[in-house]
């Protein structure tokens, strides 16, 4: 969705950033903004998804091809208020529970697991509100709901949030 200028507004953000560094430390470009400008314009062309799709297709991939979905179920906050705190320790442990990491190098995975969060930190939160969809057989998202609401924390007051990037350290 990023590279073809669909993603989210904290993706994109990103995305960006992290690319402009690149372009400016390769001497692609003179500075940020000439670099986002240049890499907006490659994502605007739909050059950046042809990119994306031949290298894809380099390591015999294929973009097109129907990908396994666990059935999604949804997890529902328990109180309103804000969403103040997400404990992405907690949230990796939730994700290798449902098949979706490794503790070992070993452990096989399971490519139709997923978590999408659907509220952000500091968005008002409505008692019932869907916070995030599971991706995982139902027995399997049973089991680790508990620990996506321990991660998952809402708040009477709303929280500082600070900006997406914090500082350039190079």
């Amino acid at each position: 969705a990023a590279l073809q200028g669909k993603g989210p507004a904290d993706l994109m953000e990103c995305t960006l950033a992290l690319g402009a560094e690149v372009l400016v430390s390769s001497k692609h470009s003179a500075n940020g903004t000439e670099a986002i400008q240049k890499l907006q314009q490659t994502i605007d062309s739909g050059e950046a998804m042809a990119q994306f799709a031949e290298m894809i297709a380099a390591q015999d991939g294929n973009l097109n091809a129907l990908r396994p979905v666990a059935p999604a179920s949804e997890l529902k906050s328990s109180r309103s208020g804000y969403l103040a705190h997400i404990d992405a320790e907690l949230l990796g442990k939730a994700i290798i529970a449902m098949g979706g990491g490794r503790q070992v190098l070993s452990d096989a995975l399971d490519h139709s697991t997923g978590l999408e969060m659907l509220a952000r930190l500091g968005d008002k939160i409505d008692a019932g509100q869907p916070l995030a969809r599971i991706f995982a057989k139902p027995m399997i998202a049973e089991r680790v709901r508990h620990t996506l609401l321990e991660a998952i924390q809402v708040a009477d007051e709303p929280p500082q949030v600070g900006p997406l990037i914090l500082d350039r350290i190079a």
